[in-house]
């Protein structure tokens, strides 16, 4: 089945995606964010929807070779999709460009260039050269994540397609628009 994306900025391509047989096939990874860990309420969302879920705990304050860590983990388990939320957007998003995986992103903290927290996790190239189709939910009263620096931040940096949904949410994302956002994208 293939999915036209648009949005507010403008369209951005079609998906290809076989939404039947997919979900059962997939292998994912979910990345927390940076002060919060796993949530088992979504974690058994994704294990009931996919066939695999690496749902690995991360610390970004003081593991600088988290995101090479990671990089190996995805190739080794052969992931499929990644999925982020703040901070696990990041990451998401910063493997996604390494690794050309299409990725789900919610409320992503990829405006994080003079960051403190950026200048810890040692990334070879804070974006790789592979195009990504990326989902993306923003939440326009996140207090955390400005919408709008995400916004501006894809313009001017992203490779591939993506597509962006806003709700009136805060930094945090419910299970309820979680689950909704995981639905929407694979039906």
């Amino acid at each position: 089945m293939k999915h036209a994306l648009s949005n507010t900025l403008g369209s951005f391509g079609v998906f290809d995606i076989d939404t039947r047989t997919l979900k059962r096939q997939l292998n994912v990874a979910f990345f927390h964010g940076l002060e919060s860990g796993i949530n088992e309420e979504k974690k058994a969302f994704l294990e009931k929807k996919f066939a695999n879920v690496y749902y690995p705990k991360l610390d970004y304050f003081n593991d600088k070779e988290v995101f090479s860590k990671m990089l190996n983990e995805i190739k080794e388990r052969k992931i499929s999709w990644l999925i982020g939320s703040s901070m696990g957007g990041w990451m998401a998003y910063a493997l996604s460009t390494h690794t050309g995986n299409p990725c789900i992103l919610f409320n992503p903290a990829l405006a994080m260039e003079g960051n403190a927290i950026s200048h810890n996790v040692q990334v070879p190239s804070f974006t790789g050269n592979q195009p990504a189709n990326k989902y993306i939910l923003l939440g326009k009263n996140d207090d955390v994540v400005d919408y709008r620096t995400t916004e501006e931040y894809l313009k001017k940096n992203n490779k591939g397609a993506y597509h962006i949904t806003y709700g009136e949410h805060k930094h945090r994302t419910s299970y309820d628009l979680f689950a909704k956002m995981i639905d929407d994208v694979f039906g």
